[in-house]
């Protein structure tokens, strides 16, 4: 009489079970790619991110020149439009920026681990207005701690919300930073971005907890190492060696927009040199375009299918390593 399927008493049952059972992926270990492509809804939302983060920017781009149309003025810088008309425009657009980068699956982990670095920067941006430092300085005493108090909540939270991001992103063991840190050719953008993230951090909680703050320098600081962040993301696709330099031709594409943003301190100085007032316009809005000429490109070369990047996670064996998962409880088998 044969064994009852599933008891488990016999190798050719042992044998069909393994098969017909795919491996089960260790907690925290890389999305399957067949769900990016088969899986309608996922392909969907995956799409509609990628075209949101276009969408924003020239939301605010669209908004800036029909003002000036309007009879306004180009104003001297893009966090500038913070004191006009445009304001809440403005910081919409750096809030949903931010989540898209936060909530996008970047590839390789180096472009992921710095998009998140640039969500957070992007939210800095958009709480601290350029004009803060200034208002706080005429103020003395009371006057400045009654008015810096929103900027210290707001701040204060934004600290707390994104532990709290990380310690969930931790515990899911999506292991964004380690895959960074650990990647064979973009280790040193892990730890470039590192670097200039925690001074921008460490600038915030030390002007939290100065008695008498005027948010000096945190502004500009963080926007300065936002668009560092956005250009190492472009430069992961095309050096260090990624997917994206298989084809050659989006290799030089994505090296060249790299170099461009680079490029950008140049014009600035150039600009700035020749007395132009709009020279940090002009440099904020060429960093941005040549962002979104590297993300259009590669939407449209990863449309059909997003990829997903092997994560390198910790071995449970290793020291420190993530605990081993319990195996399921077995049901005994009848004698």
């Amino acid at each position: 009489m044969p064994e009852p399927a599933g008891t488990g008493t016999t190798d050719d049952a042992d044998h069909r079970t393994a098969a017909a059972t795919p491996p089960r992926a260790r907690v925290g270990g890389p999305t399957p790619a067949a769900t990016a492509t088969t899986d309608p809804i996922a392909r969907a939302t995956y799409r509609l991110l990628r075209l949101t983060l276009v969408a924003l920017p020239l939301l605010l781009l669209l908004a800036s020149f029909l003002v000036w149309l309007s009879g306004g003025r180009f104003e001297r810088s893009i966090s500038d439009y913070y004191e006009g008309d445009l304001r809440d425009v403005l910081v919409a657009m750096l809030a949903g920026v931010a989540v898209c980068l936060v909530a996008y699956r970047g590839f390789p982990a180096v472009e992921d681990y710095t998009l998140n670095w640039a969500g957070f920067l992007a939210l800095v941006v958009a709480f601290v207005p350029n004009s803060l430092t200034a208002h706080l300085e005429r103020l003395d005493g009371a006057a400045r701690a009654q008015a810096a108090l929103p900027a210290r909540i707001v701040l204060g939270s934004l600290l707390v919300v994104s532990a709290a991001v990380l310690l969930v992103e931790r515990r899911t063991a999506r292991a964004t930073a380690h895959a960074a840190r650990t990647s064979r050719d973009g280790g040193w953008v892990f730890w470039l971005m590192t670097v200039l993230g925690v001074a921008v951090l460490g600038l915030l909680v030390v002007r939290l907890v100065e008695p008498a703050t005027t948010f000096a320098w945190l502004h500009g600081a963080a926007a300065v190492v936002l668009v560092v962040s956005l250009a190492l993301a472009v430069l992961s696709h095309g050096w260090p060696a990624t997917d994206a330099a298989t084809d050659a031709r989006y290799r030089r594409i994505y090296l060249t927009i790299a170099g461009l943003m680079v490029a950008g301190l140049a014009l600035w100085a150039a600009l700035a040199l020749a007395g132009f007032a709009q020279a940090i316009l002009v440099v904020e809005w060429w960093e941005v375009l040549l962002f979104l000429a590297f993300w259009v490109t590669e939407t449209i070369r990863t449309w059909d299918a997003p990829p997903v990047e092997p994560l390198r996670l910790p071995d449970p064996d290793e020291p420190g390593g993530p605990p081993r998962p319990l195996a399921p409880p077995q049901r005994r088998t009848a004698p």
